[in-house]
């Protein structure tokens, strides 16, 4: 007979409410929506208590907002026709002499990504223009530095700090 289901079964087997998306908090803060980014870094470090893959999730995103932001301001990417790819093929033939042959997937480079990814991507770019990625970029250098000579415990201020900077800048 199989066992019964219990609350402490259950309990066991559905994560708790509030358990944190990794994601969330980089998908907030480019969503460009201030409180929604303030709240989900705040769940971030309560959950992973660690700003190294938020920081880098964030640059990797960033990188890669920069890429497509060029390719469209250059006429070559329509950002609200998505990215299929077929497209992605074209334009990563193209490019293909700015990156590693290697093939293999990395977010230096934006041909290596899927599709999907990239259309979710580019719905913010209607939100950041070039001068806005790279003063981002700029600042999660900076944010980067002061996480490497701060003690642990001030890492979440400084994300907040971030977002607060940078998003209420619209």
């Amino acid at each position: 007979d199989p066992e019964p289901v219990t609350e402490q079964l259950v309990l066991e087997l559905v994560p708790d409410f509030g358990e944190g998306d990794f994601f969330e908090a980089s998908e907030a803060f480019f969503s460009n929506d201030l409180e929604w980014a303030l709240d989900a870094i705040d769940r971030h470090f309560f959950h992973a208590k660690d700003a190294r893959p938020l920081l880098a999730s964030m640059q990797n995103r960033n990188r890669l907002l920069i890429q497509l932001r060029v390719l469209a301001d250059g006429g070559e990417l329509d950002a609200n026709q998505g990215m299929n790819k077929s497209k992605l093929e074209q334009l990563g033939r193209k490019h293909a002499h700015h990156f590693s042959e290697s093939g293999e997937k990395s977010s230096l480079n934006l041909f290596s990504q899927h599709p999907f990814f990239l259309s979710r991507l580019l719905k913010a770019l209607d939100k950041f223009d070039t001068r806005r990625l790279i003063d981002l970029q700029a600042a999660l250098i900076e944010t980067f530095e002061k996480l490497l000579s701060h003690p642990k415990e001030e890492q979440v201020k400084f994300f907040r700090d971030l977002a607060v900077r940078t998003l209420s800048a619209k």
